[in-house]
């Protein structure tokens, strides 16, 4: 996808804002809405963060500003927040990529391992719960019969949400809309 059709994709997509987003050394999702007609900005000169408000990024508060510059094969759609895409960003310090930016980070170890005629291979095991927000506010499982101490594996459970899961697997790559609701 080149700029032209990235603007086109938003446009078709009815997006206002794009989230910046990229992870701190924890692992945690950072974030900053930009409004679309920025949206060429945050590909080159990208969205600007107080660095030093970010764990692991070794910035003190007189630091100089951290910006997230957007990765275009990374911008998708956020289905359950209409109006709204998200792009994946590398860090910057100074107009350069930041060496404790996690993307930036494995990118220099896996060039590394190219170098040595290695290639690296991971996976991920996606994994989540469905829980229903009761009128208090708290958090409770979705399913009120799910009343075990250690309810992972329990295949009642599990059977009596395959519905959900089959709209889950059989949605379509650009959206949720058909497992997004008040109640799968």
């Amino acid at each position: 996808m080149n700029v032209a059709d990235a603007r086109k994709f938003l446009k078709k997509n009815n997006i206002q804002f794009v989230l910046a987003q990229f992870v701190d050394i924890h692992g945690s999702a950072k974030a900053k809405c930009v409004p679309v007609g920025h949206f060429e900005a945050l590909l080159t000169t990208g969205a600007g963060f107080a660095g030093f408000a970010i764990w692991g990024l070794g910035m003190g508060p007189n630091g100089p500003e951290y910006t997230a510059v957007g990765d275009l094969s990374t911008l998708t759609l956020l289905p359950w927040m209409p109006g709204y895409a998200r792009i994946a960003c590398d860090g910057h310090v100074m107009g350069k990529p930041y060496e404790y930016c996690p993307r930036v980070a494995l990118r220099a170890q896996v060039k590394k391992l190219g170098d040595m005629g290695l290639t690296m291979f991971t996976g991920i095991e996606p994994e989540f719960m469905l829980l229903d927000r009761k009128a208090d506010g708290s958090l409770a499982p979705f399913d009120s019969t799910d009343t075990l101490d250690k309810p992972c594996y329990d295949y009642k459970g599990l059977a009596r949400r395959s519905d959900y899961l089959g709209k889950l697997v059989s949605a379509p790559a650009d959206g949720w809309a058909g497992c997004v609701s008040d109640r799968p």
